[in-house]
């Protein structure tokens, strides 16, 4: 008969380590503060840097499986949502804005922006590089196009109060 890994008990089938104390020992966020068994496999009570207490299977501990009491994985998740913090700031709804105006067709402004050609600087697809370009925009402000036959681009926008939105309107107006 031949035995396959799914048939064996797995404690029985692996060769066990021979003890080592790890009180004191520090695995990833754990410190070990004792021994809680020894048989059949060693496990330890052990507390997180956050304050935390697991109790943790030594294997587990060797092996990296587990280097928190679970707050590593939280703290993981949060980083992966949150890209920049900024979603609910005036700079963020200025770009979210502009890159509807000049993407969506849906958008009721999309004829006066990308159906007039005017579109935007390929990087500023990223918030960020628009936020480094751009900084965050002041109080009474809004994203302006300088020459307004121009896309949006650092070179060409900046943070401007109502007035000089409305003058950069009626001298565009007067070009032409």
């Amino acid at each position: 008969m031949v035995l396959h890994s799914h048939m064996l008990n797995t404690q029985e089938s692996v060769m066990p380590m021979p003890f080592q104390d790890k009180t004191g020992l520090r695995f990833g966020r754990l410190v070990v503060k004792e021994l809680i068994s020894k048989k059949p496999v060693a496990k330890w009570t052990c507390v997180c840097d956050c304050g935390n207490k697991t109790q943790v299977w030594g294997g587990h501990l060797r092996s990296g499986v587990t280097r928190s009491c679970g707050c590593l994985l939280t703290d993981s998740n949060k980083e992966k949502k949150t890209t920049h913090g900024l979603t609910k700031t005036r700079t963020y709804k200025s770009w979210r804005s502009m890159k509807m105006r000049c993407t969506l067709p849906s958008m009721p402004s999309y004829k006066n922006y990308a159906g007039k050609g005017i579109g935007f600087d390929e990087s500023w697809n990223d918030f960020n590089k628009f936020y480094e370009d751009m900084g965050e925009r002041p109080e009474g402000m809004s994203l302006d196009r300088i020459d307004n036959s121009k896309s949006y681009n650092k070179e060409n926008c900046r943070w401007a109060d109502a007035k000089t939105q409305a003058n950069n309107r009626i001298q565009r107006k007067s070009k032409v």
